[in-house]
């Protein structure tokens, strides 16, 4: 498998049985889909080699049996994971959740502060960011933390 066939950005060996996986552009919904499916997969087909996995933003922790698989073979493992459909994340059956959000100054008080780097009105900031729809792209640290994307344009601003 050449270099360039390969569909994650980086492929890191941390130890003799983990690897760490990176994908190019965390902060897209195309790069969650993609996590998710080779997740799923390999879930669902529980290869004896596997031994945990641990997904995060943009990243994927392979923890595996190295007596069980050599790593050229691990690699392309995973690439045809990663490469074989997966049904139920293109059904698209999971519920939208609305959550509420309050914009008062006294529990948003850098929304002034967005509106003035954006050009915007508040009331404009408000109707951007109430304008699309969030995918949860990865779940945090904290319990039921979820990171959302993507962001209007309008609204991307410096840390």
């Amino acid at each position: 498998m050449t270099q360039a066939s390969k569909p994650w950005r980086q492929l890191e060996w941390l130890s003799e049985d983990t690897l760490l996986l990176s994908f190019d552009d965390p902060l897209t919904p195309a790069t969650a889909a993609m996590l998710a499916s080779l997740v799923e997969n390999l879930q669902r087909t529980q290869p004896a080699w596997l031994w945990d996995l641990t997904p995060g933003f943009g990243k994927l922790l392979v923890h595996y049996r190295p007596n069980l698989i050599h790593s050229a073979a691990l690699e392309h493992a995973l690439a045809e994971a990663l490469a074989a459909p997966v049904d139920s994340l293109n059904s698209n059956t999971d519920p939208a959740l609305e959550i509420p959000v309050c914009y008062d100054a006294r529990v948003a008080p850098d929304l002034e502060q967005v509106a003035v780097q954006t050009g915007l009105s508040i009331e404009a900031v408000i109707a951007l960011h109430c304008s699309v729809e969030y995918r949860v792209l990865a779940v945090g640290f904290a319990l039921g933390f979820a990171y959302l994307g993507t962001l209007p344009d309008g609204l991307r601003l410096p840390r």
